[in-house]
This record gives structure tokens, sequence and C-alpha cells, in this order.
């Protein structure tokens, strides 16, 4: 017996010595990634904070984000009243984001930000609709009162309307139960059951819907969507307006919306790069050893730098204004604000011929001053702090059938100067013949023009531009990687949905590169442990 054993111990030994040190020569292979993200926006800080919180263990990835300003936030940002921060600041684009919105309501938490309204609380809120001569409806201090007062102008049409918008919010939640990553926005309005609402116009799709007061439609829903979109009921398509309803509850960020994404990119931990363009990108294709491919995007900056990336994710609107078949992607790109003159490059070869939405230019106009309450015929005590101007069909009283500005809105007071501070929105640039008409006096007037958000135009199955804009396409599905987020804009724009967008990108890569268990940690909502 003791001659079995040691023999026995003769023989397992060493196979349990190699086997220790086989264990020991061949750890775990890591693999290197990079990322680039081409706009610093809410979309494109948001994926970079996605990315740090899916991807480690075997698949580590290292993130470079270009922003061609220098800050952050895209169209979230603020300017100094009067042009002095100790007047404080007021919001200049991307203004409100409401409870529903998980993704900024979640940010704020974890962030220690500080929730505030958009508007100073010693401003007391009301809205007026104007046609240009009076106004349509009005609110007054008493909410008991402008209650009877809506119901006996409008019917059951408000609780109509409330109804429908909850169902769309309802169906919208969705996207946040660890909804699966989709490759076009087709798979996502289909998953959401959202195709009627994109498909008809907000004013055929309430024609629809029998009994509804047109009256309400065009004083009260309009106006919302004329707020938030710039846009009528017979030019955006109807999940816009439900969009544009959903405004209760709304919050802004003390100090400014533009500190959430901020913090997305500084607890990335990615590599930013401000005031830094990108010129071009050019696809580079090698094979491994198994005579697998390998695409890489060269990334080519003002400066003449170049870097390569495993994919790229453009988080900045796109318009193009090239003919739709076989352009190079450089050229492509050259339209837009965020790229400066393009060369020939490689062109893409999963690329498709969208039809490209176009953006509404909004001039933003902000005034410290005193208003002038007579142009609206009425007293500085009763006039509303908010005025929207009607859209088709109230137009008669407006000169030339053309309203001056959109919105007309009191957001703070300068205690210091005793003025108050008004954001304008307005279709075209607000001349200073009409300023005067507004203000009694003016010490300070700032301007600011921006391509909003697209027009949300009725959306049919070959209208969207496409989510992948470059990969191998496998089975019918796309695979890294050139990435566009804004692909979600012509669904609607809003901060929260850009975060969604990314997320879903975000998704992608990870379905793609983490295919083995334990490769990456799981997804989950992609907060991680932040």
């Amino acid at each position: 017996m003791k001659i079995s054993v040691s023999l026995l111990l003769l023989f397992v030994a060493p196979f349990s010595a190699h086997s220790i040190e086989q264990t020991v020569l061949q750890p775990q292979q890591v693999v290197q990634k990079r990322i680039a993200i081409i706009g610093g926006g809410a979309a494109g800080t948001s994926a970079a904070f996605w990315i740090s919180n899916v991807f480690g263990n075997r698949i580590n990835v290292s993130t470079t984000l270009y922003e061609r300003s220098d800050y952050l936030g895209g169209r979230s940002t603020v300017v100094p009243i009067k042009g002095d921060p100790k007047y404080g600041y007021i919001e200049l684009g991307a203004s409100i984001f409401v409870p529903v919105n998980y993704n900024l309501m979640n940010a704020t938490q974890r962030f220690n930000l500080t929730l505030t309204t958009l508007v100073d609380k010693n401003i007391s809120e009301k809205i007026g609709v104007w046609d240009g001569q009076q106004f349509l409806f009005q609110e007054s201090n008493s909410g008991w009162f402008d209650k009877v007062r809506a119901v006996w102008r409008y019917g059951l049409t408000p609780l109509k309307v409330k109804k429908l918008v909850s169902d769309v919010t309802s169906r919208w939640l969705k996207v946040y139960d660890n909804a699966p990553a989709f490759t076009n926005m087709d798979q996502l309005v289909k998953a959401l059951d959202l195709k009627r609402e994109i498909e008809m116009t907000a004013a055929n799709y309430y024609a629809a819907e029998k009994g509804l007061n047109e009256r309400y439609l065009r004083e009260i829903v309009q106006s919302a969507t004329r707020v938030n979109y710039g846009q009528d009921l017979d030019e955006l398509h109807a999940l816009g307006s439900h969009i544009s309803m959903a405004a209760a509850g709304a919050h802004s960020i003390k100090g400014g919306n533009f500190k959430i994404f901020e913090e997305f990119a500084l607890r990335s931990r990615a590599d930013i790069r401000l005031d830094t363009v990108v010129k071009d990108i050019q696809t580079s294709v090698e094979y491994d050893d198994n005579c697998n491919s390998i695409t890489q995007y060269i990334l080519q900056t003002s400066d003449g730098a170049m870097e390569s990336f495993d994919a790229v994710i453009i988080a900045a609107p796109l318009v193009c204004h090239c003919p739709p078949h076989s352009f190079a992607f450089a050229v492509w790109i050259a339209s837009n604000p965020f790229f400066s003159t393009a060369q020939q490059s490689t062109n893409l070869k999963s690329f498709r011929s969208p039809k490209y939405p176009k953006y509404k230019k909004i001039h933003v106009t902000l005034v410290a001053g005193r208003p002038n309450p007579t142009k609206f015929g009425k007293k500085i005590s009763n006039v509303p702090t908010t005025i929207v101007t009607t859209g088709a069909p109230y137009l008669e009283h407006f000169e030339n059938g053309t309203q001056p500005f959109t919105t007309f809105a009191q957001h703070k007071f300068v205690k210091q100067t005793k003025e108050t501070v008004v954001k304008m929105f307005s279709a075209k640039r607000m001349e200073e013949d009409e300023l005067n008409r507004l203000f009694f006096a003016r010490s300070w007037t700032y301007r600011k023009q921006w391509d909003a958000y697209p027009e949300l135009r009725t959306v049919g199955t070959a209208d969207w531009m496409p989510i992948v804009l470059d990969g191998n396409t496998e089975d019918g599905i796309d695979t890294p990687g050139i990435f566009y987020v804004n692909s979600f804009e012509s669904l609607f724009s809003t901060m929260e949905s850009q975060t969604v967008a990314s997320k879903n990108i975000v998704r992608l890569l990870h379905q793609e590169w983490c295919t083995k268990e334990g490769d990456c940690p799981e997804f989950v909502d992609g907060w991680g442990l932040h």
C-alpha cells in the first residue's frame, strides 16, 4: 500500500505542478478597445458615462471625447445676465426636464445637483395666448377660477388630451425597462407602439379622435408645440405634440443644466478634448493571423493630429446637402457645424441614403429691461409673464400674417437694477424697432441663433437617418462601427431622449464586444455603481 501511494504521488505531483504552472503562465487576456465620441452635449457626455460603467474585466475601453467649443453641454448652456455673473445666469438653450425623465432625474440625485424652477419664485407665472390683438386665453391668480373657465371654454377636451398624453408616456417608459438594443429607429418605434403617432400630423391625429374641441387644440396644445418645437399642429407629428404637453412639474438645475453633462463627462474619466474640431474620418482595414478583417477609424483633427479607434460615436447633428449616392463620408460631415472643411475620404461601405431632417433655426433674444405692457393692451400688474403667439389659423392680426415672436417670457428679476430679464424665441431675428415696442427701456440685449432641433415632420419607414453609419452586416444586424446618436432626434428632441439614444449605442457595443460570460459587467440600466 505504501509503495502504491508513493507511485501515485510520483505520477500525480508532476501533472499537478504542470497544471498550476500553466494557469500562471496563461492569464485571462485583456482586450483593449478605443472609442471616439464627437460632440460634448447631452448625447456625447452621457455616452462616455455609460461606457465607463459597462466595460471592464477583460474588455478595457478607453474613450476620447472631442468637442469643438470650449465648454461641455452642447445646446444646454447659460450666459451671465448683463454679461456679469453677479446678476446670475440664464439658460440659453435646453431649459427644462420633467419627473418622468429618469436619466436626468437620476443624474441630479446621484451627482448631488440642486433642482430649481426655470422662473424666479418672485415672478408669478401666468400664461397668455396672444393673437396679435387680444389674449384668447390668459391665466389668472386663481387656479380654481382658471379651471372653471377652461371647462366653460374647452369642455372636457383638456381631460381627453391628458389621457392621450398619459397613454403615450406609459409606452415611452418601456424604453427604461432593460430594453434590448435597437439598430434602427423602426425597431424602437415598433417596440414602443408609436407608429401611428409619428406617421400622422398632430392636426390629423386629433381630428381622428372624435369630440375634441378645436379651440383647445389651437389655443393650448398648439401653443405648447410652438414653445417646444416651433411648429404648428399641421406641421409636426402627433408624438411631438404629446411630448410638448407632458411638461408638468418641469425642473432645471441650479446654475445651469449643463452641470449634468459636465458631471457625465468628468465621471467617465474620458480624455476630453475641448476646442478640437474633427476634420476627417477615414477607414483602415487590416487582417489578423486568421484572416479576420479588423476595421479601424482614423480621426484627423484641425491641428493635423491623427488617431485610430475601434468605434466612433457621432453625437452632433449631421446635415447633408450632398447628392444622396456614392459620396464620401468626409464630404457628408463637412456641412455639420461640428466639423470643418473635409477632404475626400473612403466611402463608407454600408452607408444608406436617408432623407436628411431639416433643423429649425431658432433665434433667442435675451433682454434686461422694463417690459411695455401697453403693447399687449394691459397694465403691468395683469400682463401674463409668459406670452405665446398663436399659430395657424389665427394670424390675421399680425403684421403681414407673421408673428414677431413665438414666446415672450419673464424669467428673472434683477433686484440691483430693478430690471426684468426676458427670454424670447422667434423664427427670425428680433429687430431693434420691434424690441423698442416691447420694452420701455433696455440695458442689455443678447442674441443667439440655434439649429435647435429637427423639424418633427411625419416619419415613414424610409425616412429615418441611420443609427449605424458603418459596420459589418451579419444576418441583418449591424455591428461596430460608426454610430449616429442624433438619428433619434426625428422621433423627438429633448435632453433626456439624447441620453436614451446614447445608451442604446453603448448597449450595441456592449453586445458586440462582451460575448463571453465575465468579459464585462452586466449592462442592466447602464448606471453601474455611480
